[in-house]
């Protein structure tokens, strides 16, 4: 089930920090997100804070790597505003997604 699908895709994301694949740690957190939207009992205000932890660093990570105007980054910091959203954190979130697309508006 969701779980296992968690489980699975928290190995991915942790291989793929390992090589360095921000690209493969994006994708597994995208895939982590949905299968924690289908199972609500493995998403808990622990988990999140972990889980909000490993959005900041990637975000970052991906800044570093890519610069703030490349679709991994983007898409990290879409993942980050998540995060920060399912920790309660509404304000922080909402003034990095007004960053983000004011970001998106200059690069297209």
């Amino acid at each position: 089930g969701a779980k296992t699908a968690v489980e699975h895709f928290e190995k991915v994301r942790d291989l793929s920090e390992v090589i360095g694949f921000v690209r493969g740690v994006t994708s597994a957190e995208n895939n982590i997100d949905i299968a924690m939207a289908e199972c609500g009992g493995c998403n808990n205000d622990v988990s999140n804070e972990k889980y909000l932890e490993k959005r900041q660093q990637l975000y970052k990570q991906s800044v570093a790597t890519f610069g703030e105007m490349a679709q991994p980054t983007v898409e990290a910091g879409l993942n980050l505003a998540t995060a920060l959203h399912n920790v309660r954190r509404v304000v922080e979130a909402g003034r990095l997604v007004t960053k983000l697309a004011t970001t998106c508006k200059r690069v297209h």
